[in-house]
């Protein structure tokens, strides 16, 4: 998956009006549209990887939702302590 999105934001960086903008917008554009572009690229290069469900947030759920790795590991302690 790494190499799907170096591939998508070097071709991004190579399109000619984006060059243009300046580079805090640049930047912007690319942290807020990073996770779509990465999906798209996944599903044009047709890549095939396993799924597992597991009880505590992946790490591209914790980037995604822009939780930090310690509160999602406190809530899945307080869920764990909830139910035991």
């Amino acid at each position: 998956a790494s190499a799907v999105l170096v591939k998508t934001l070097r071709f991004v960086k190579n399109v000619p009006c984006f060059r243009e903008l300046p580079e805090d917008d640049q930047l912007m554009l690319i942290r807020s549209g990073w996770a779509p572009l990465l999906v798209l690229g996944l599903a044009q290069d047709r890549v095939d990887f396993d799924t597992t469900e597991t009880v505590e947030p992946s790490m591209l759920q914790r980037i995604l939702t822009g939780v930090p790795e310690r509160q999602s590991e406190a809530a899945t302690g307080q869920s764990r302590a909830a139910v035991g």
